[in-house]
């Protein structure tokens, strides 16, 4: 048995928060004490204490939340002598400052092995490894395909990528045509990292120095990215609504204007937190869902919406191929052959016996590979494999 002490921060729809909660279920599953913190309660600082009145196998949140807490000017985890392990679920340019805290015995995993490659080849001396979300399942019954009341299920903020770009429209001209030329390049490219494109911009000019330009200016990439992000949602969403699919849309829409409002097909609600979602999902044919420029690895909606008997429709990465079959247990689409999306979940939409067995398929592979359970499995297997090679 394991005592194990997981932190919670603040997160976007309460999603990370969740996470939590799943994650401590599965660890008491598995026979382990846990202690849940949350940092923003006023009297965190007392249920640390409590948290650490005997020692503790190790430490886990995510997005390295609560990494730099200090008691005396020293890092509390190296005073509590403690394994520490942060769970990016971003691209790590969005947590540089975190991921810089010199702890003693730190073990940063990533949810995209590209991740740990920009992490081994720009922090070579921190610990990482390769953790995938895991997926959650509310304790409701499954509903059969034939009864679900929509179509086309997608969540989450859905913004402008003009108005993303006009942020850097305000920066000399040089780096607004670097910025243009960086978003072009990765959107043509989809197959290519963040740094990579930085990397190819820069020295197409005959400038290099990318490592400086990223840890000095992370806020650059996370520009480039986001729009990146915002454009190909707009186009995913544009072929579906032109070509009749109904969409139901639950999140922020944040757009000057609604870009689809001459669509009735495409429905807009009102955000509602994961708990809700994970419902929405069980009443949903198809979940729909474009990677935040993963290229080899997993995103939550993915596993989630199958354990909750919809047929996740995602672009494809290299992790995901390794995992899923299309047709079979998983929708996957292209950007080089978006137009052929539509008539795809078209196709499905209409055969209720091969909707059934795509989704029967993909529930029963996140059921094996996908749970938080699984995922409580191998983060205890990562501090076995850290304590055999623990610094003195």
């Amino acid at each position: 048995m394991a005592r194990i002490v997981l932190l919670k921060g603040r997160s976007q729809y309460d999603v990370l928060r969740i996470f939590v909660d799943y994650l401590g279920e599965a660890f008491n599953q598995l026979g382990d004490e846990i202690f849940i913190v949350d940092l923003t309660n006023p009297n965190r600082m007392k249920a640390l204490q409590d948290a650490f009145s005997f020692p503790c196998d190790f430490v886990f949140a995510f997005n390295c939340i609560g990494i730099d807490l200090k008691l005396d000017d020293e890092y509390l985890f190296n005073l509590a002598d403690t394994t520490y392990i942060g769970c990016l679920v971003d691209h790590p340019i969005y947590h540089l400052q975190r991921i810089n805290t010199n702890l003693n015995n730190l073990i940063l995993t990533c949810v995209d092995y590209s991740h740990i490659e920009f992490l081994c080849t720009y922090f070579p001396l921190k610990r990482s490894a390769f953790l995938p979300h895991g997926g959650s399942v509310k304790g409701e019954d499954i509903k059969e395909q034939r009864i679900r009341d929509i179509d086309v299920l997608f969540g989450g903020s859905f913004k402008d990528p003009d108005l993303i770009r006009k942020e850097w429209l305000v920066l000399p001209k040089t780096m607004i045509s670097i910025m243009d030329e960086a978003a072009e390049y990765l959107l043509a490219n989809p197959d290519k990292t963040l740094e990579g494109e930085l990397q190819f911009v820069l020295q197409s000019r005959n400038f290099y120095g990318e490592y400086g330009i990223l840890m000095n200016n992370p806020a650059f990439l996370q520009l480039v990215d986001s729009y990146v992000r915002s454009y190909r949602r707009y186009k995913c969403v544009e072929e579906l609504i032109k070509s009749g699919i109904p969409i139901d849309f639950y999140g922020v829409l944040g757009w000057d204007r609604n870009p689809f409002e001459m669509y009735k097909n495409f429905r807009v609600h009102n955000s509602v937190d994961f708990n809700e979602m994970l419902s929405l999902m069980g009443n949903s044919k198809f979940v729909l869902n474009v990677l935040p420029n993963f290229k080899n690895g997993s995103h939550e909606r993915i596993f989630t919406s199958m354990l909750q008997g919809a047929i996740s429709v995602t672009d494809k990465n290299q992790y995901l191929e390794n995992q899923f079959n299309d047709e079979e247990d998983i929708i996957f689409y292209t950007w080089d052959k978006i137009e052929l999306l539509p008539e795809k979940i078209k196709d499905i939409l209409e055969d209720e016996d091969n909707r059934n067995y795509i989704a029967l398929n993909g529930m029963k592979k996140a059921n094996e590979k996908h749970t938080w359970l699984q995922r409580a499995k191998e983060i205890k297997e990562l501090v076995e494999i850290n304590s055999v090679f623990r610094t003195p």
